[in-house]
């Protein structure tokens, strides 16, 4: 009898441990690069690893009150400036390279980003990355908050690692310029994706810094950045594969076309730009300059309305 129950016991734990597993590779087999995102409990099982840089993209006031024990702080404000008269944008390579490589970030190193939950600072990064061509590189899924919550190791103590060698290998097909945008307008092959919310969309609340009285680009369909994350077992954390699939395909975003995402200022659309990486969606490009760019130059097209 003893030895029935025992074996009933190693059964159900087996079957219990093959359901968790199942459900996890569930949730990651829909993303054609998985890869990109990942979760707690896995990047706590690399850390220490050799090559793994994790960074809080976080503000260093942020990262002082407490952060992932063995990460870095690059605030990812410090990868923006004001570029051709264009706030907020991406700086020159050289000075990337420069600023990754003081900070121990390697042409090789594996980089792990997270900012609070699943914000647009950690995706800036990671398009950010993207551009320079960075082959390793992966978000954390429920960011610090997810990490804090479960009980993993958080510290208040600043990590520095030794300088690295970085060398960037700039990919201009994952940026779109002003230029870019204007051959592009009317093209059967490029869909526009406005990441705003919907009253920014309209012109209803132009947002600050949009000319003109606010619109959007001729043409553009609206997918708002926050409708990529939903509250599960108490955490923000993305959604399905399944799930922001069927988002994209409603709002007859296909991979077949080249997409090119913008919002205010460059910021929120990489968000989506990293959740169509993970649907691997081939085509992609962040309009870094968006609208505070665009409507600031009175003879391009806009629109506005439903």
């Amino acid at each position: 009898m003893k030895g029935k129950w025992g074996a009933k016991v190693i059964v159900f734990i087996s079957g219990f441990l093959l359901s968790i597993f199942l459900c996890f590779n569930a949730y990651a087999a829909g993303f054609a690069n998985p890869d990109y995102l990942i979760e707690t409990k896995d990047l706590m099982a690399k850390m220490g690893q050799p090559g793994l840089v994790v960074v809080d993209v976080r503000v260093p006031e942020a990262y002082e009150l407490g952060h992932i024990k063995g990460a870095i702080n690059i605030s990812v404000k410090l990868t923006q400036g004001t570029v051709k008269g264009v706030k907020e944008n991406m700086l020159p390579v050289a000075d990337l390279e420069k600023l990754l490589g003081s900070k121990g970030i390697g042409t090789d190193s594996f980089v792990v980003l997270y900012d609070e939950n699943v914000q647009d600072y950690s995706t800036l990064f990671f398009w950010t990355l993207d551009v320079l061509g960075h082959k390793k590189m992966a978000v954390l899924n429920g960011g610090i908050s997810k990490w804090a919550k479960e009980g993993l190791p958080i510290t208040s103590e600043e990590t520095k690692l030794p300088p690295a060698k970085y060398t960037a290998q700039y990919d201009a097909s994952k940026v779109a310029t002003l230029e870019d945008v204007k051959k592009s307008l009317g093209q059967k092959g490029v869909v526009f994706v406005d990441t705003r919310g919907s009253k920014e969309f309209t012109g209803e609340t132009p947002g600050r810094d949009v000319g003109r009285g606010g619109g959007r680009l001729p043409g553009a369909v609206n997918v708002d950045w926050v409708n990529h994350s939903a509250t599960k077992d108490g955490f923000k954390v993305y959604k399905s594969a399944d799930e922001l699939i069927s988002m994209y395909e409603k709002a007859k975003v296909a991979k077949d076309k080249e997409v090119i995402v913008y919002c205010r200022t460059g910021l929120r659309c990489t968000n989506n730009y990293f959740v169509l990486k993970l649907l691997g969606y081939p085509k992609l490009r962040s309009y870094d300059g968006s609208m505070i760019e665009w409507s600031n130059i009175p003879d391009l097209p806009m629109e506005k309305g439903k």
